[in-house]
């Protein structure tokens, strides 16, 4: 391949995906927004036709903020707004999932995987993108400068196309990550797990998830929007292969000892092994995994495509930069920094979850027993797993790009998420914080009483004018006559932001700080955008 010239390519484009999953679907949507073109290509013929993955949590709907489809989703999703815990037949937890999350969606969304891309799918035809189904991606080699992908296409004929980055998010049996012969070690559990869709009628919650675990044996019910729920479950002797009959969902029912029966035949049924494994490495050249093709790991507790589609986020903006030439290739490597060690968390944390649930030794099903109510019952324990489960609480605190590090001693620092907070327009009405970080840029919050102190601000960062929106957050006591600004009447910033007087905060594209300042010298700020872009 190496003797072609532009003539011999049937496409040249910048970014190609490979892979038209949730990944995918949002990684083709955050460059849109970033005003880049991608191509999409999926070897099925059209979008997925299942449920598949199912809880969408709360850092994804705030992210998909961005992109103006949350509302959307949660109108077609069901809110699962808390959970029961129950091992050998004992209650270990009853949780409120809004009495401890402080974000706009505290609760678990539960929308079936064909309407999540669906949605994103449409919103992406909306902006003119382009899949291209039945598109299969046989080889590809890299260069200097681009990578030549061979493509066979819906007519089953062979193309070549020149790309200059291929962003694999070709599932957990990527033909990319196989090509590239990028190793994918991991483990696997023995035991069989088993899904089905299915309408019950019994002792069933409508709009709470409920487990139960019992030497070995575990099964959960998922409520869904279609009346139905996802019943999770795994026995030992659970067969390995073929649909997962009636008879078994049933026995396996009574044999927990829930009053409940199946109302319907199911609609949908898997069988699988819980498999944990991530790449060593995302970042090959101009050759990039996420999602599934990079890790995988244990269904509990939704974790994966909510994954998927914070790598998407994170990557999104800065390959927008290296794409448009604001910023050097060296960018990418941040990407790799800042997700593998949330790669590697939460196979841990999987993991150990998954032993957990599937122990029949008498030591630790005595221990989960007496352990599990009591760590339900402290607040910070429980605060912690949910803004765990809900992703609110993933934080890059040593990110290469951040020259702020974790040296500032206040919260939230360089590195976290940047939280939501109520305050005010000029004319007096109420307005989310989260509402105002929607532009594809970098936000500059500038936090001060003095108006007349945000064009000195401004003056010393106009070399980056154009980088970030600027977003004046006026500490009053009631709201003045400036529209550009937001006032924080009640507070609510200077709390959630831990400010006791003036501030400056860059907010990222995909939602986390760079840089905290307090005060209004950008001392930090300057040293990030000098590291960031190319000026």
């Amino acid at each position: 391949m190496s003797g072609k010239t532009g003539d011999d390519y049937m496409q040249a484009t910048d970014v190609l995906i490979v892979g038209a999953g949730p990944t995918g679907l949002t990684l083709a949507n955050e460059l849109k927004r970033q005003g880049i073109d991608a191509l999409v290509i999926e070897k099925k013929p059209s979008l997925s036709s299942t449920s598949k993955a199912l809880g969408m949590m709360a850092r994804s709907l705030e992210l998909f903020q961005k992109l103006g489809i949350s509302a959307e989703l949660i109108t077609t999703g069901l809110k699962a707004k808390g959970a029961h815990a129950y091992s050998e037949g004992k209650k270990l937890a009853h949780i409120t999932f809004g009495d401890e999350l402080e974000t706009p969606f505290p609760y678990v969304l539960m929308i079936p995987q064909q309407d999540t891309e669906r949605v994103l799918y449409h919103h992406f035809q909306q902006q003119a993108g382009k899949v291209c189904w039945e598109h299969t991606l046989l080889a590809l080699q890299q260069h200097e400068g681009h990578v030549d992908a061979v493509i066979q296409n819906a007519e089953g004929q062979e193309e070549t196309w020149q790309v200059k980055w291929l962003i694999a998010c070709d599932g957990a049996h990527s033909t990319v990550r196989k090509q590239m012969d990028i190793s994918f070690a991991g483990t696997a559990f023995k035991q069989t797990f088993a899904l089905a869709d299915v309408k019950l009628q019994g002792e069933v919650p409508q709009d709470e998830i409920m487990a139960h675990v019992n030497r070995g044996n575990v099964i959960a019910f998922f409520p869904m929007p279609t009346k139905e729920h996802r019943i999770m479950m795994s026995r030992e002797g659970l067969k390995e292969e073929g649909d997962v009959s009636e008879t078994e969902l049933q026995q396996m029912i009574e044999e927990i000892g829930i009053q409940a029966r199946l109302a319907a035949a199911p609609s949908w049924t898997s069988r699988f092994h819980v498999h944990q494994r991530k790449v060593d490495k995302s970042v090959h050249q101009r050759v990039i995994l996420a999602g599934d093709a990079a890790h995988i790991h244990s269904p509990l507790g939704a974790q994966g495509m909510n994954t998927g589609i914070q790598d998407a986020f994170n990557l999104g903006w800065k390959l927008s930069l290296v794409v448009k030439g604001d910023a050097e290739t060296g960018l990418l490597d941040s990407y790799e920094a800042e997700r593998q060690p949330i790669w590697e968390e939460l196979l841990s944390l999987t993991e150990r979850a998954t032993q957990m649930v599937l122990t029949r030794r008498s030591a630790l099903v005595g221990l989960r027993r007496v352990a599990g109510p009591i760590l339900a019952k402290n607040s910070r324990v429980r605060t912690r797993a949910l803004r765990t489960l809900a992703q609110i609480g993933i934080h890059y605190p040593n990110s290469p790009i951040h020259t702020q590090q974790t040296k500032h001693s206040n919260s939230p620092a360089s590195g976290a998420r940047a939280p939501d907070a109520k305050l005010y327009t000029h004319t007096g009405e109420k307005i989310p914080l989260f509402e105002q970080l929607r532009d594809p840029r970098h936000t500059l919050i500038v936090y001060t009483k003095d108006e007349e102190r945000i064009g000195k601000v401004t003056e010393r960062l106009r070399d980056y004018q154009d980088t970030f929106y600027l977003l004046p957050v006026l500490a009053a006591n009631k709201v003045g006559e400036t529209n550009a600004a937001l006032y924080d009447i009640e507070e609510d910033f200077a709390r959630s932001y831990q400010v006791k007087g003036e501030a400056l905060f860059v907010v990222r594209p995909d939602g986390y700080l760079s840089v905290r300042e307090d005060s209004l010298h950008p001392v930090y700020l300057l040293d990030y955008f000098r590291g960031i872009y190319n000026t």
